[in-house]
């Protein structure tokens, strides 16, 4: 396995087109911890070949004999639809629904004081004390109590739906490619 994972970095340098002196100011290490490896005189460290992987775009099931390697690539056209479809959705629904989210949380929290503002306005005079303003207070207060986790709940899940487009998105203008090596 040693040689194979030697071979599969020179490899990987030569189709870079990169010196041994190149990688190793890449990775911080010297030209001949490079050469080292190539030659399979030492196996670099899981940390190194995770930089390697990294600096190469390659797995590092690669370097360990994979035939197979997936890499992701940018898809420019698919970038350009979603910037287009992202100007069209993002002020209209995005907007509306935030807007809606917003307004029923401020309504919500303005509701729940009503029982004792109806109390200090009867006690100050200015409006005389009437159970049924009493009671429509109260019923307003409980629609509030009850608004107020079924809005704590319609937030998560706006919010995580935000999360899930925006990951969505991002994935979408890239691609896998997939190659098999010989």
């Amino acid at each position: 396995m040693a040689e194979l994972v030697g071979k599969r970095i020179k490899q990987k340098r030569l189709e870079k087109r990169l010196t041994q002196a190149e990688v190793a100011d890449k990775l911080y290490v010297t030209r001949q911890t490079v050469a080292y490896w190539e030659s399979d005189q030492h196996l670099p460290s899981l940390s190194v070949l995770s930089e390697l992987a990294t600096f190469y775009d390659v797995s590092i099931s690669y370097f360990l004999g994979e035939s197979i390697q997936t890499t992701h690539k940018f898809n420019f056209f698919a970038l350009v639809g979603s910037f287009l479809l992202n100007l069209i959705l993002i002020p209209t629904v995005f907007l509306v629904s935030l807007a809606t989210l917003v307004f029923a949380w401020l309504m919500d929290l303005i509701c729940i004081p009503v029982p004792i503002i109806i109390f200090i306005e009867s006690q100050i005079g200015v409006h005389q004390f009437a159970w049924w303003r009493i009671g429509v207070g109260w019923g307003i207060f409980v629609a509030a109590a009850i608004g107020f986790p079924i809005l704590w709940l319609l937030t998560k899940q706006f919010i995580k739906f935000l999360e899930q487009y925006v990951k969505y998105t991002i994935e979408s203008i890239t691609y896998q490619k997939v190659i098999r090596i010989n």
